[in-house]
């Protein structure tokens, strides 16, 4: 299968969940008081900015690989090998260049986390051990050990997902996993001693409904042909901000957002899959944004480094300077790793795994 087509406005918008993570982290740690407060109140639900990263890369899997099922051929252990063999080699080199960073700056801090968690989180398996799952590293990481997660179910769900022939059933899947998905908020919220934070939070499974509506959005996208208009799209942001700041402060957690965040980025989206963005999204196509997207992942994974050194700095005052300056921080060592590890890294590995991984597929393998 030829390699799919960039869909920049997507590319870029990476970069502005990726933002919305960092100034909710740095306002965790140092209050960002000199804010409007609507726009503090907006800023402390920044977690959701990895909900939209769970919708997201359900929506562009999908994508990816929507064609590889479609005919009628069933998947094998060498297409399922190969697709994680990718997905390892995308995430992990960071993954662990960040950890060794991490856990650099911890020692020399001289508190060296206990060697359990540093074993947890090389093997990214810190999101199942939810009542610990935000130990050290695990603070950004357990993201990516549920990420890792879906990935071992993708390719069993595509299929099944792609067996549906109507779209009128897809869009009633869909509403009914955007239900789903806010479920665990739902049941924090009424009882957090027995759905605890962590848990309705951290623990994959109850996060995989967010990735499943990416996949049901990219097949009503991409097989079925619906189209957003844009003022949907901009329309679904609006209602998110309102939601927030109205809502926002007598809310528990960010899961909870979900019967209202899945259905806005679904249709979000929806309305910037195309491969060259238009109308009032076309800025999130421009070359700068797109290679800020680029860096997305490794500016969010050297984000702990940052925040940990913050921890470590008493009194440090807040203003618009300083937070430019961490900003500007975070940006430089995203840039060094993206460059100097997450690219060099992922270019080895294919080498290698076409090599000696890749098999005879039954189906075509992107």
């Amino acid at each position: 299968m030829a390699a799919k087509s960039e869909l920049k406005a997507l590319t870029g918008v990476r970069f502005i969940a990726a933002f919305y993570v960092f100034i909710f982290h740095i306002d965790l740690h140092t209050p960002l008081t000199f804010l409007p407060d609507w726009v503090r109140t907006v800023v402390q639900q920044g977690s959701l900015g990895v909900n939209f990263f769970f919708v997201l890369s359900g929506f562009l899997l999908a994508y990816s690989h929507l064609q590889d099922f479609t005919d009628g051929g069933k998947m094998k252990a060498g297409y399922y090998r190969w697709f994680l063999f990718k997905r390892f080699s995308r995430i992990y080199p960071v993954y662990f260049a960040g950890l060794l960073l991490s856990l650099g700056v911890s020692m020399l801090f001289g508190q060296r986390p206990p060697a359990y968690i540093i074993l947890l989180n090389t093997l990214m398996l810190e999101a199942y051990t939810w009542w610990i799952a935000f130990w050290w590293y695990g603070t950004m990481a357990w993201s990516v050990s549920a990420e890792f997660f879906f990935y071992l179910l993708f390719p069993l769900l595509l299929p099944v997902l792609l067996s549906i022939r109507s779209a009128r059933i897809v869009w009633v899947v869909l509403l009914g996993v955007c239900l789903l998905s806010a479920l665990p908020g739902l049941a924090h919220n009424i009882s957090p001693s027995w759905a605890p934070m962590n848990l309705q939070y951290a623990f994959p499974p109850l996060r995989l409904a967010e990735f499943v509506a990416g996949m049901l959005t990219a097949i009503l996208v991409f097989r079925f042909k619906v189209s957003v208009p844009s003022w949907m799209g901009a329309a679904a942001v609006t209602a998110l901000a309102v939601w927030l700041v109205v809502l926002g402060p007598y809310l528990k957690g960010a899961v909870i957002h979900n019967i209202v965040v899945v259905p806005g980025l679904a249709l979000l989206l929806a309305n910037l899959s195309q491969p060259e963005p238009a109308g009032i999204w076309r800025w999130l196509g421009s070359s700068v944004l797109v290679y800020l997207g680029r860096i997305s992942y490794s500016f969010y994974i050297t984000q702990f480094c940052l925040m940990f050194t913050l921890e470590q700095l008493t009194g440090l005052p807040t203003s618009y300077v300083v937070l430019a300056g961490m900003l500007l921080l975070n940006l430089l060592l995203a840039t060094f790793f993206y460059e100097m590890v997450e690219k060099r890294s992922h270019k080895w590995l294919l080498t290698f795994g076409t090599k000696y991984v890749k098999a005879q597929a039954p189906i075509s393998v992107a």
